[in-house]
């Protein structure tokens, strides 16, 4: 950890935190290769980290699908029980109970949880009461020979399954639990089919429902969001976890080919809904930039070495990483005396530079409290709170920051935006040698200021002068620099007071400006490697290409996936993303597009068209649902064929 050594001066602190979490080009297209590497590896067995499971769903909705079904949505701290109602018109109705799953339901025997949702399913119909078994079932989507209602659901109301963790599927009804994530850890679950586990349940309390799809709240944003909008090709998940879901040539799916012959065979020109299951993405640990505060935090999580890529990005970890880095500050010792550095020219030891004492402090005078000091008490909703205090957004809204659009930040050689800031105590390196070049101090010199500082390294010297003051900035005058910036550290050190839970004579101006500046930094990463696993889908469908503009090209071949040619060139890309981070988290999308626009081009990235799921957990699991009734009717089809054949 950065405490864990002393340092010349507070700069080279600061310093040191930057470097480690600054992420260049050159990696993040390191990272993509890799990333294509262990989506192929996952194609073509089973047993792999990022586990590639078919999801057997061989469509996408297009919004012209109608029926009612059951949806019950297991993904974290609650569980959902949803009835919907698909229009046929891209447009749906919902009808919905959350239910707390509280910690020793998430620790203890599987079969008690499993139980518990049984009753929350039960509860639910017992306030929400279907008219009748028939409105339950399709919108007659299978005709019958009579008029009795369906018999594949005559008494029992159909149910999809939203199950936000690793499972190794092997049919559209059934799967195999990996392993747990998000906190969930429940006994004699792992290694066991969770429809089973669940329909167990439903039978142990006599209930007449049926679960008949499985999906994972990825595959489910992206067939919500392919009902919504006609179109989808990725659905991505970046909340409290992380995780993509695409469609992928069946052919292409070597594990499935090899293990189902009967069904698909190498040369089958059909597509499949894979579940990347991306969160355990190079759990080797041999490409992601890990810190000091990456590794402490994933020792001392709940599945060390695993879901590696998860801790770098989702938001369960990004204020537990953001609390590491702010108490290493308060920590940080800085060597008395004045540094010691050699004349080249002459040989000799001179010193120089402002002097520091024994008792200099980096942040909060190095105090720390309760919420610093516990492990997993800093939320990220606290990092979004503070990015929304210094740009005025969320309850500091009062109008007159106009945030940058996507075109206006880019990845320079360094990794970093170049918006320019003045008087603001910042640092932008921009000259790709990854020394800093400090924007010009004084009022008005850059005439790039906007109020949106971007990405850039606090200096020390400038923070200085905020002192520990916690007076009000003055707001006299509107227009001056000095009183804009002060009005931003402002709302961020009420944040901070309130959140962290210091007095407020114990948070000073300059703590806020540091606060501010370590949350940016871990959130920006954040966003730049969700954009590295964005685009390695796009590459691996064949619907882009590195870029090749900034010499960023691949290796080992993994990246000659060609983009092909004719209306694929000029489509639009639709993606449904669903999640906190992506929805609320400041520019969290802004950012991404830079690295997709550094690893696949700006004509790439324009053509991408992200917009929200829908709900994708349950109309997700509602439309899997009227799926597996299809494929069920199908096959008894062909059975009833076969038959008739003999």
């Amino acid at each position: 950890m950065t405490s864990a050594y002393l340092h010349a001066t507070p700069q080279s602190i600061l310093n040191d935190i930057d470097a480690q979490f600054t992420l260049h080009p050159a990696l993040l297209t390191d990272l993509t290769d890799a990333f294509l590497r262990e989506i192929k590896v996952g194609l073509e067995g089973y047993g792999e980290d990022m586990a590639m499971v078919p999801s057997f769903v061989t469509g996408v909705p297009d919004g012209t699908e109608t029926g009612t079904f059951l949806a019950l949505d297991l993904g974290g701290t609650n569980l959902r029980v949803c009835q919907v109602v698909l229009n046929g018109d891209k447009t749906f109705q919902l009808r919905q109970q959350k239910y707390k799953v509280s910690d020793a339901l998430k620790t203890g025997e599987a079969s008690v949880l499993f139980d518990y949702l049984a009753d929350s399913v039960d509860a639910f119909l017992t306030t929400h009461p279907p008219e009748s078994p028939e409105s339950l079932s399709p919108s007659n989507p299978f005709p019958s020979s009579d008029s009795s209602p369906n018999p594949l659901i005559p008494d029992v109301l159909p149910l999809g399954l939203t199950f936000s963790f690793p499972v190794e599927q092997t049919a559209l009804g059934a799967g195999t639990i990996l392993t747990w994530t998000k906190g969930f850890s429940a006994k004699n679950a792992i290694g066991h089919d969770v429809v089973r586990l669940l329909q167990d349940a439903f039978d142990r309390k006599h209930l007449h429902v049926r679960c008949v799809a499985l999906v994972n709240d990825t595959v489910g944003a992206m067939l919500s969001r392919g009902y919504t909008s006609g179109t989808c090709v990725l659905g991505a998940i970046f909340g409290t976890g992380t995780n993509g879901a695409y469609l992928e040539r069946i052919d292409n799916i070597r594990k499935l080919t090899s293990t189902n012959s009967a069904l698909y065979t190498e040369t089958d020109t059909g597509y499949m809904v894979v579940n990347t299951e991306w969160g355990a993405f190079n759990n080797t640990r041999t490409h992601l930039p890990y810190t000091p505060f990456d590794t402490a935090l994933d020792r001392t999580s709940i599945n060390p070495r695993f879901q590696a890529f998860e801790k770098f990005i989702s938001g369960m970890y990004l204020g537990e990483l953001t609390r590491g880095v702010l108490l290493a500050l308060v920590d940080a010792v800085v060597r008395c005396g004045e540094e010691e550095t050699q004349t080249p020219d002459e040989g000799e030891t001179t010193k120089h530079g402002p002097k520091y004492t024994k008792n200099q402090s980096l942040l909060f005078n190095g105090k720390s409290t309760r919420v610093l000091n516990e492990k997993w008490a800093l939320d990220t909703s606290m990092m979004s709170e503070v990015e929304e205090a210094w740009e005025g957004g969320g309850e500091f809204s009062v109008g007159g920051d106009t945030p940058k659009s996507d075109e206006d930040v880019s990845v320079n050689d360094t990794g970093r935006g170049t918006m320019g800031i003045t008087n603001s105590g910042l640092t932008d390196i921009t000259n790709g040698s990854g020394g800093g070049q400090t924007i010009p101090n004084e009022i008005g010199e850059n005439p790039l200021w906007n109020g949106d500082d971007g990405d850039y390294l606090p200096d020390w010297e400038v923070l200085s002068g905020f002192g520990a003051s916690t007076s009000n900035p003055s707001t006299s005058n509107p227009s001056d620099t000095t009183s804009i910036i002060n009005t931003k550290l402002e709302r961020v050190r009420q944040v901070v007071v309130r959140r962290l839970g210091y007095e407020d004579a114990e948070v000073g101006l300059r703590d806020a400006a540091i606060v501010r500046w370590v949350s940016h930094l871990v959130a920006r990463r954040a966003a730049l490697l969700s954009g590295v696993a964005v685009a390695a889908v796009l590459i691996q469908t064949g619907r882009a290409g590195m870029n090749a503009v900034n010499g960023l090209n691949g290796t080992n071949g993994v990246n000659a996936v060609n983009v092909e040619q004719g209306e694929k060139e000029e489509e639009t890309i639709g993606i449904g993303v669903d999640g906190s981070l992506i929805q609320h988290y400041p520019h969290f999308e802004r950012t991404m597009r830079e690295s997709l626009r550094c690893i696949l081009g700006p004509a790439v990235e324009r053509r991408v068209d992200i917009g929200l799921a829908k709900d994708g957990s349950g109309v997700g699991a509602a439309l899997c649902a009227l799926q597996a009734l299809k494929q069920e009717e199908q096959q008894q089809q062909q059975q009833q064929q076969q038959q008739q054949q003999l």
